[in-house]
């Protein structure tokens, strides 16, 4: 949903804002099944990359759809794109062509993650 808001960051939001994003890169240290004792000291982990490079825009006006298989990365790159996940290695996110943080974000966009449980009597006006 947008927000009119008063911010230098978001004064076309009547008009719509786009979301722009550059080379968004997400990894996690994934531990490595060990056949010996499983002591912290015996632990060896392995870097997997979950998003690389990925580059893209929303256009406002237009229906943009993340589509993939399980486990390919959709929800990380949402969480990415609404500041949840701290960018990594340089990317590089925009709404209308200016750079956004996870304070700007909620003046022109609301991410309800997919495990928050909402009331059944909330409406949408």
């Amino acid at each position: 949903m947008l927000m009119h808001t008063d911010t230098a960051l978001h004064k076309q939001v009547d008009s719509g804002i786009d979301i722009a994003f550059k080379n968004i890169n997400y990894s996690v240290k994934v531990e490595l099944k060990s056949d010996g004792l499983n002591l912290p000291f015996n632990r060896k982990y392995k870097e997997k990359v979950i998003l690389d490079n990925v580059s893209g825009i929303c256009k406002s006006g237009h229906l943009t759809s993340i589509m993939g298989s399980s486990g390919a990365g959709k929800t990380s790159l949402l969480n990415t794109i609404a500041c949840r996940i701290e960018l990594q290695k340089g990317g590089q996110l925009w709404a209308n062509n200016k750079p956004y943080s996870y304070e700007d974000f909620g003046n022109f966009a609301n991410y309800v993650m997919q495990t928050d449980v909402l009331m059944s009597t909330l409406t949408v006006r």
